[in-house]
C-alpha cells in the first residue's frame, strides 16, 4: 500500500480520482484506506507542521515583546515558541517573582484559536498538582491596536525537556521520574481532562529535579456538555506530535479519545526514555506515509535498542502502546501500578501477547495473505507450545537469603526454588542480587553474592561472586580475579583481609551497557575501605579508598553522585585527639560524594590528613559539634531516600544512632536530609536522641552539624 500511496501523492487531482476508481473495483478496502490518507495529506498538511516540530515561518517576527510591560509583568526574554504561541520569561511585581508568559501568535489569533487558548487557561486553573505547572493569571496584551491573549504560569527554573534530563540516568531513576509524570496526568484525568499532547517536550524538569507537565492546549474535557464540545479540537485535526499520537487520534475519531489516549502517549514517552529513540521513526516521510506507519506498524521492544531492559519492562511499555485501546492499560493509575510492581520486584499484571494473539493480529491486518500464512501458523503454533505459561512461570525472577545469612535461593516467578548456593558455616552472606545482563553476554542474568567474614579455609569468603541464573548455575566470575592493592602509606592491613561489607546495584557508568556493582571492601569497623565498581563481566572499572570504614553507598541518579557514609579510621582519629578539647570515645561520622569515572582505579586515598587526594571526590562532610569531633555512640550511619517528600535522585536521608551499638530500642537519633551537594535541607532529632541527651550521654542536638572537610582540626605537628 505504501508504494501505491507514494505513487498517488505525485499525481494530479483528476489522475488520483481515476486511480481510486480503478482500485475501487479491485480492492475496495485498500481504496478506502488510501482515500483517507490522501485526504489527511491534502487538507491537514499545513496545520500539522506544528505537530511535526518542523521549521515554520515566523508568523509574527515584527512583534518584539522584549521589555514590554503590562498588568504588573515585564517581559525579559523569549524562552520558546511553537505552532500556537510564544513563551517568555517575565518578572511579576507584586508579588515579586519570575514567571513564564505564554502569548498567542497574532497571525493565528482566529476565533477558534482564541477560544482554545481561553479553554487552556481554564483547564490549567482547574488543576493543582506539584508536577503540573501552576497558572497565576491571564489577560490580553494590547499592542499597536492588536490584542494578544496571554496567561502567566509557573516558571520552571533551568528547565530541560524530560528526555534530555533522563539521558544518563539508570532505568530505576528514569522510572522514578516517569512515575511523577504519571501522577500529574492521572490528576488531570480525575478532573475530567485528557491532555492529548503528551511528549517529552511538554514535560520540563527544573533545577530541583521535579518534572512539570505543561501545555494542555489541545486537551479535551471528557465531562462537558455538547455545546462546549464544539469549542474543542476539530474533528480529524492532527494536533500534537505524530510519533506520540494514538491511532484513534490519527483516525480523527474524537469520540474515541479518553484516558487511554494519554496512556498511549505516556507509553510512547517511556519507550523513548528507555530505548533513547521514539517507537516509530518517521523522519523524512510524507505526512500520509508517517500516519500509515504509526497506525499499522508494531514497535520493536525497547530491549532491542537497549539490551539490558528487563522483559517485564518491555511488556509494560508495549501494553501501553497497543494500537487497540481495549488492549491497553485502562487507566494511567494501572500503568503506574505495574511500574511500581516492577520496581519492587513483584509480578506485574500485564503479560506479553501470546504467539497466537500476534498471529491473529497479523491475519487481521493482511486478510489477502491469510491463506498463504498457513505454514507460518504451524510454525507459530510450535513456538507457542514451547513458550507455555508454565515455562514462563519457571523463569528466574529474584533471590532470597535465609534468616542466618548462609543460603541464597534463586526464586522463579511461580515461587519455585530453582537453585541454592550454600555458603557453609564458615562464611556469611553480606548481600545477594539478581541482575539482568545486556544481550550478547554469557547469560540473560546473574546471581551476584557478596561473601563476608574472612576464613582461612578455601572458598568464596571475602569475595564478590557472580553465578549463572540458568543450569548449570556455575561461577561466571569472582572478585578474587582482580588484585586489590592498598594505597601508599598503608602498612598494617594485608589485602587478603579485606572483605565485602555492602553491595549496591545501579547504572552509574552511562557509557557501559547494563548496570554496575558497587562493592565496599574493608577489614573491620574502623579499617580503611575500598569503594569498588565492577561491570557485569567482573572487570573492575573504578576504585577509591577512604581511610575509615564505610558500609552504606547510595546512588543519586539525578545528580550522578555516589554517596557513601561511614567513619574516620582509628589511626587518623588518634592523631587528631590531642588537638581537641575533649576526648570522645567514638569516631567522627562522615558522608562524602564521589563522581565515578570509568577507568579510575588508582590507589589514592579519597582524603588523608585533611587533604583531598582523589580527583573524583565532589564533596566531603563530617558530623560533629565545634571543637569536639566526637559523634554519637556506635559510630555508624545509614543512607535512605525515604524521609518525607524527597527526590531520591537529588536528596538523601542520613540517620545517625543515638544509642551505642547493640543497645535495645530505637537506634536512630540525629536525622538530616541533605542534597546532592552535601547541604542540609532539613534536620531533626527523634525521641531516642532526646532520651540520650537527658541521660547525659550525648551533647545537645543544636551543637551538632555537617562541617566541611576544611573545618576538620589539623593533626598536631609532632604526630606520626
Amino acid at each position: 500500500m505504501l508504494e501505491i500511496l507514494e505513487e498517488m501523492l505525485v499525481l494530479s487531482a483528476p489522475e488520483r480520482a481515476l486511480r481510486l476508481e480503478e482500485l475501487a473495483v479491485r480492492d475496495p478496502a485498500v481504496r478506502a484506506e488510501l482515500a483517507l490518507l490522501l485526504d489527511v495529506d491534502a487538507s491537514l498538511a499545513t496545520r500539522a507542521r506544528a505537530a511535526w516540530n518542523l521549521p515554520t515561518q515566523d508568523l509574527d517576527a515584527d512583534e518584539d515583546l522584549s521589555g514590554a510591560t503590562f498588568d504588573g509583568y515585564r517581559i525579559d526574554r523569549e524562552l520558546a515558541h511553537g505552532g500556537m504561541g510564544r513563551v517568555f520569561e517575565a518578572w511579576q511585581e507584586p508579588p515579586c517573582r519570575r514567571v513564564a508568559i505564554k502569548v498567542v501568535r497574532h497571525a493565528l489569533a482566529t476565533q477558534e484559536i482564541l477560544r482554545r487558548f481561553e479553554y487552556e487557561v481554564e483547564l490549567l486553573a482547574r488543576l493543582d498538582h506539584p508536577n503540573i505547572a501552576r497558572v497565576y493569571g491571564a489577560g490580553t496584551i494590547v499592542r499597536e491596536g492588536r490584542k494578544l491573549p496571554y496567561f502567566a504560569m509557573e516558571l520552571v527554573e533551568d528547565a530541560r525537556a524530560l528526555d534530555e534530563f533522563t539521558r544518563g540516568l539508570g532505568l530505576h531513576g528514569v522510572l522514578e521520574v516517569f512515575l511523577q509524570v504519571c501522577a500529574a496526568v492521572e490528576h488531570g484525568h480525575q478532573r475530567g481532562v485528557v491532555h492529548r499532547d503528551l511528549k517529552p517536550a511538554n514535560v520540563l524538569v527544573g533545577s530541583d529535579g521535579r518534572p512539570k507537565l505543561i501545555d494542555f492546549g489541545v486537551a479535551k474535557a471528557v465531562r462537558v456538555d455538547v455545546a462546549r464540545s464544539t469549542m474543542h479540537t476539530l474533528q480529524g485535526e492532527l494536533l500534537g506530535t505524530i510519533t506520540y499520537m494514538s491511532p484513534e487520534q490519527l483516525d480523527g475519531d474524537d469520540a474515541a479519545i479518553d484516558a487511554r489516549t494519554d496512556v498511549y502517549g505516556l507509553g510512547a514517552i517511556l519507550y523513548e526514555l528507555i530505548a533513547l529513540r521514539p517507537p516509530f521513526d518517521v523522519q523524512g516521510l510524507s505526512l500520509a506515509r508517517a500516519v500509515e506507519v504509526v497506525r499499522t506498524a508494531t514497535p520493536a521492544a525497547p530491549s532491542v535498542h537497549r539490551a539490558h531492559v528487563p522483559r517485564d519492562l518491555d511488556t509494560i511499555v508495549l501494553k501501553a502502546l497497543e494500537r487497540d485501546r481495549e488492549r491497553r492499560y485502562g487507566s494511567v493509575s494501572a500503568l503506574a501500578a505495574d511500574l511500581r510492581r516492577h520496581l519492587a520486584g513483584e509480578p506485574i499484571e500485564a503479560r506479553p501477547p501470546s504467539s497466537w494473539e500476534r498471529f491473529a493480529r497479523w491475519i487481521a491486518r493482511h486478510p489477502v495473505a491469510a491463506t498463504a500464512a498457513a505454514c507460518a501458523l504451524l510454525v507459530a503454533t510450535s513456538v507457542a507450545t514451547a513458550f507455555t505459561v508454565e515455562g514462563y512461570a519457571r523463569t528466574p525472577h529474584h533471590v532470597a537469603i535465609d534468616g542466618v545469612g548462609r543460603v541464597v535461593d534463586l526464586i522463579a516467578r511461580n515461587g519455585e526454588v530453582l537453585h541454592s548456593w550454600d555458603a557453609g558455616k564458615d562464611h556469611r552472606i553480606v548481600s545477594a542480587r539478581f541482575v539482568e545482563r545486556p544481550a550478547g553476554s554469557r547469560g540473560d542474568a546473574l546471581v551476584v553474592i557478596a561473601y563476608g567474614e574472612f576464613a582461612a579455609a578455601e572458598g568464596p569468603a571475602g569475595t564478590l561472586c557472580a553465578y549463572g541464573s540458568e543450569p548449570p548455575f556455575g561461577l561466571a566470575w569472582s572478585s578474587k580475579d582482580t588484585l586489590l592493592e592498598l594505597p601508599a602509606g598503608e602498612r598494617y592491613r594485608p589485602e587478603s583481609m579485606f572483605v565485602p561489607s555492602s553491595l549496591l546495584v545501579a547504572d552509574i557508568l552511562p557509557d557501559l551497557p547494563g548496570e554496575e556493582l558497587v562493592l565496599c571492601h574493608r577489614q573491620n569497623l574502623y579499617s580503611a575501605t575500598a569503594i569498588r565498581v565492577f561491570d557485569l563481566e567482573g572487570r573492575e572499572r573504578y576504585r577509591a579508598w577512604h581511610d575509615g570504614a564505610v558500609d552504606t553507598p547510595a546512588w543519586l541518579a539525578g545528580a550522578q553522585r555516589l554517596l557513601v557514609a561511614g567513619v574516620l579510621s582509628e589511626r587518623p582519629w588518634d592523631e587528631l585527639r590531642p588537638s581537641l578539647r575533649g576526648s570522645p570515645a567514638s569516631y567522627p561520622i562522615v558522608v562524602f560524594a564521589l563522581v565515578p569515572s570509568d577507568g579510575h582505579v588508582a590507589g589514592n586515598w579519597v582524603t588523608r590528613a585533611g587533604q583531598v587526594l582523589d580527583p573524583t571526590l565532589a564533596w566531603y562532610r563530617w558530623l560533629g559539634p565545634p571543637e569536639h569531633v566526637g559523634t554519637l555512640g556506635g559510630a555508624q550511619a545509614s543512607l535512605s531516600g525515604r524521609a518525607g517528600d524527597l527526590d531520591p535522585g537529588r536528596h538523601v536521608h542520613v540517620m545517625v544512632p543515638a544509642s551505642p551499638r547493640g543497645a535495645t530500642g530505637p537506634n536512630a537519633g540525629l536525622n538530616y536530609v541533605i542534597d546532592a551537594e552535601g547541604e542540609v535541607v532539613r534536620a531533626f532529632a527523634d525521641e531516642s536522641y532526646t532520651s540520650a541527651h537527658r541521660a547525659g550521654e550525648v551533647p545537645a542536638f543544636e551543637t551538632y552539624g555537617w562541617n566541611d572537610l576544611s573545618e576538620l582540626p589539623s593533626p598536631p605537628r609532632d604526630s606520626k
